[in-house]
C-alpha cells in the first residue's frame, strides 16, 4: 500500500497537481511508521507541511504536527508541536482534533492526580473504544480541562465552544 501510494503520489505531483498533497503525505507517513520507517514518515511529513504553507491548504496541519509529534524523539520538541496542533485546532474550529493534540500532550508529559477521569474518558471515545457523549459540547469541555492539565491556563479560555 505504501509503494502504490507513493507512485500514485509520484504521478500526481509530476502531473503539477498540487490539491491534497497534505493529505497524501499524511497518509504516506502512517504507512510509513506502522512498517517502521520513521525516517520516511518525518520526510513525508516535512513535504506535507510545506506544501499546507506554500499552498494554504491548512486543513492538515494539526494532523501532520501531531503525527510528526508522536514520531519526535525529544519530549520538548514534541509538546511544542503538539501545542502547534493545537492552537491550529482550535482556530479552525475543530474541538475534538484539539483535544487530541492536547490528550496526547499529556501522554507524552505525565502529569500525575492533575490528571482526571474526565481526560481518560475523551481518549478512550478519541480512539473509537467508547462512545462519543451526548452532550455536543463535550470536546470543548474536555479540551479546556485538558488545556488547563497542561498548564496552559491562558489560552483554556480560547478553546472551542
Amino acid at each position: 500500500a505504501v509503494d502504490g501510494l507513493r507512485g500514485a503520489m509520484t504521478a500526481y505531483l509530476g502531473a503539477g497537481a498540487q490539491a491534497a498533497i497534505p493529505f497524501f503525505c499524511w497518509g504516506l507517513a502512517r504507512g510509513l511508521r506502522q512498517l517502521g520507517d520513521a525516517a520516511g514518515a518525518r520526510a513525508a511529513l516535512a513535504q506535507g507541511l510545506e506544501s499546507a504553507k506554500a499552498t494554504g491548504e491548512t486543513y492538515l496541519v494539526a494532523e501532520l504536527l501531531i503525527l510528526c509529534a508522536d514520531l519526535e524523539p525529544s519530549d520538548d520538541a514534541a509538546l511544542t508541536m503538539l501545542e502547534q496542533a493545537r492552537q491550529v485546532a482550535v482556530e479552525q474550529g475543530a474541538a475534538v482534533l484539539a483535544l487530541r493534540a492536547a490528550l496526547t500532550a499529556m501522554r507524552r508529559r505525565p502529569l500525575g492526580p492533575s490528571h482526571t477521569e474526565r481526560d481518560e474518558q475523551a481518549w478512550l471515545v478519541l480512539e473509537g473504544q467508547a462512545p462519543s457523549p451526548a452532550d455536543p459540547l463535550w470536546a470543548s469541555d474536555a479540551l479546556v480541562d485538558a488545556t488547563r492539565a497542561l498548564g496552559l491556563a491562558s489560552a483554556a479560555g480560547n478553546a472551542i465552544s
